[in-house]
């Protein structure tokens, strides 16, 4: 196993053992991971950028490659904005004996944005997303019938995703949550 592994593995371990020892666990959004993906898509805006000016001055403002780079250009910045939301929001997920539930700050307190019971899931999964010839992992949280009554969004596709930038891997939080929801489910 390679540092990198254990270490992850470690981190699972520890979260694993803090729900035992406390019955709940609270994961924050990664400062780290955020701020990395927000410049990550800051520097790429800049190519499309670069691109179209130089095809307006070139061709002049009715240049359909300017404006597809303009439309790049946008697409790289609603990215990075997005990639900074969790942080911003201050997105927290905390899981619990009763279920898990993600969380922001809003001026003057937390709201509570989702919430799923552990009775209320199958199963959790990870798996690969391919976005734009990149693949990217996802966790798949799958409900039980007539679930989903707390989650915002579109349920009646049977799961629900877990959102981005959390100071857990992906790969981690889904071994995780399926360790505790397996754990609760055979104490029932």
């Amino acid at each position: 196993m390679t540092q990198g592994a254990g270490t992850a593995r470690s981190e699972v371990q520890r979260r694993w053992d803090e729900f035992h020892r406390t019955g709940m666990v609270t994961v924050a959004a990664s400062p780290v991971r955020c701020v990395l993906m927000m410049l990550g898509s800051l520097v790429l805006a800049l190519f499309p950028a670069v691109m179209a000016a130089g095809s307006f001055q070139e061709h002049g403002a009715d240049s359909p490659t300017g404006w597809g780079c303009v439309l790049a250009t946008l697409l790289f910045l609603v990215t990075a904005v997005l990639a900074a939301r969790p942080l911003v929001r201050g997105s927290r997920l905390t899981l619990s004996r009763h279920g898990l539930a993600i969380s922001a700050r809003r001026p003057g307190e937390r709201v509570r944005e989702t919430g799923l019971r552990w009775e209320e899931m199958t199963h959790v999964e990870r798996f690969s997303n391919p976005a734009g010839g990149s693949s990217s992992t996802d966790v798949g949280i799958h409900l039980a019938s007539g679930a989903g009554a707390n989650v915002d969004g579109d349920v009646s596709r049977g799961y629900v995703d877990l959102p981005d930038g959390f100071a857990m891997s992906k790969r981690d939080l889904a071994e995780l949550l399926e360790a505790i929801r397996g754990f609760l489910a055979a104490r029932r």
